[in-house]
């Protein structure tokens, strides 16, 4: 909720979208992390205001292939499982993701499990 008001309140502010990205992939949540690191780069395609002078656009070409490359592992994870979406669908995804040596990915996949019992998080507009 409060990351949404954020959002609201100032949805041209570059730095709280690229601080969001980094935020939510670092919850394994890489989907959102992917639409507000592209989010800050429409909004400043130039270096974040920082002393590391990071770009967006390196961030989203990173999250991008790490979202490729967590999808590939979920799709053949996915196989043979009983249900293809909802909370249990997540739950039993992060318990393969984890087994398979993705803790960060199962992470994601177990704070969707709550968030589709409680509702969607914030995302990019």
């Amino acid at each position: 909720v409060e990351f949404e008001q954020a959002t609201r309140r100032a949805p041209d502010n570059d730095v709280l979208f690229y601080n969001l990205g980094l935020i939510y992939s670092g919850e394994g949540l890489f989907d959102e992390a992917l639409r507000f690191f592209e989010r800050s780069n429409e909004i400043n395609p130039r270096h974040i205001a920082s002393v590391s002078k990071v770009r967006p656009a390196d961030k989203v070409r990173e999250m991008r292939e790490e979202v490729a490359r967590v999808k590939a592992v979920e799709a053949r994870l996915a196989e043979g499982m009983s249900v293809s979406s909802g909370a249990e669908y997540h739950r039993q995804m992060a318990a393969r993701l984890e087994a398979a040596g993705e803790p960060l990915a199962a992470r994601g996949h177990r704070l969707r499990a709550v968030m589709d019992r409680t509702g969607p998080g914030a995302t990019p507009r």
